[in-house]
C-alpha cells in the first residue's frame, strides 16, 4: 500500500497483521465518531441560534412582545 494508507505492513505472521488493521480501524473508527459528535454540537447549537432568531423575526409573538413602547407625548406645537 502507499505511504498515505491506514493498513500497517505486512509483518511476518498474518494474524498479527489482521490484528493491527482492526485496531488501527477501530481507532480511526473512533477519531471519526468524536469529529461526528463535535460537528453535530455544532449543528445544534446553530440550530437553536437560527430557531431564536426567527423568534424575533416582525410579526412573530415573540418579537413584538420585545418591541419597546414609546410613551406618548403631546405635539409640543399643538394647541390643546
Amino acid at each position: 500500500m502507499g505511504s498515505g494508507s491506514s493498513v500497517p505492513a505486512v509483518p511476518a505472521k498474518v494474524e498479527d497483521w489482521l490484528q493491527k488493521v482492526i485496531d488501527k480501524e477501530r481507532e480511526e473508527r473512533a477519531w471519526l465518531e468524536k469529529r461526528y459528535d463535535e460537528e453535530k454540537a455544532k449543528a445544534d447549537e446553530l440550530r437553536s441560534e437560527l430557531e431564536a432568531l426567527r423568534r424575533l423575526l416582525p410579526g412573530s409573538a415573540e418579537a413584538d412582545a420585545c418591541v419597546v413602547q414609546r410613551p406618548t407625548t403631546p405635539n409640543r406645537t399643538s394647541k390643546q
